[in-house]
């Protein structure tokens, strides 16, 4: 009977920890991710996060197992919520994905994209660290009045009108 008991005692904490654990549930999706099973690591990250949804590598990790899926609407998802609610998931978290978004954005030519997201962006330090995405509107060499004379125009703007 004690034997018994033991072994239910052993069971019992090798299902809460099954159930329960952040670290188990990690453990098993970096195997499923060693053997290339990408879907089965998610869902056990996925666990993760139940158990410590402030927990941002989980939710790093997660993007990442989509991105080496080339699954890019999965990704921004993922890390959407960081962005939005930086004052959840910190601001270190936020920088970060502000940077692997716009990553992803540059990858897929959606340059207009990393405007938007940028010029919505309430933090001046990741608007300049990726400033060369903005263009700022053209500045004129000469003001704007009649002038009785043909004159040469100089048009510049911030940009090249090329990708980074």
């Amino acid at each position: 009977v004690l034997l018994m008991a033991a072994a239910a005692g052993g069971w019992g904490n090798y299902s809460y920890r099954r159930l329960y654990s952040v670290d188990y549930q990690m453990q098993e999706a970096q195997e499923e991710a060693a053997s290339q099973r990408y879907a089965q690591a998610i869902i056990w990250m996925e666990k993760a996060h139940e158990l410590e949804p402030e927990n941002v590598d989980i939710l790093f990790q997660i993007a990442d197992y989509y991105d080496v899926q080339g699954k890019n609407d999965m990704v921004l998802s993922t890390l959407e919520p960081m962005i939005e609610q930086p004052e959840i998931y910190g601001d270190a978290a936020e920088e970060k994905a502000y940077g692997k978004t716009i990553e992803i954005y540059k990858e897929l030519g959606q340059y207009e994209e990393i405007s938007q997201l940028l010029n919505s962006c309430g933090r001046e330090d990741i608007v300049t660290q990726f400033q060369q995405f903005i263009p700022k509107p053209p500045e004129f060499s000469y003001e704007g009045v009649r002038y009785k004379e043909v004159l040469p125009l100089n048009l510049s703007a911030n940009t090249s009108g090329k990708p980074p």
